[in-house]
């Protein structure tokens, strides 16, 4: 995407983006995903993601 978002906190990021850490609690991941902006958070810069195009994460199958 060209025109991504940067939010300076995490307070002022729309609810339907998530950061990396926030998809996995959902149970959700972001591979091969295009971050759609970023987010400044505890000192760093971390990329958002649309939760809507997010995949389960696939949990290993154990017998």
């Amino acid at each position: 995407m060209l025109n991504k978002e940067h939010y300076p906190s995490p307070e002022v990021v729309p609810i339907h983006y998530a950061t990396p850490s926030q998809l996995r609690l959902l149970g959700l991941c972001e591979n091969g995903l295009e971050p759609i902006g970023t987010v400044d958070t505890r000192g760093k810069t971390v990329p958002l993601y649309l939760i809507s195009q997010a995949f389960p994460e696939r949990t290993p199958v154990r017998y």
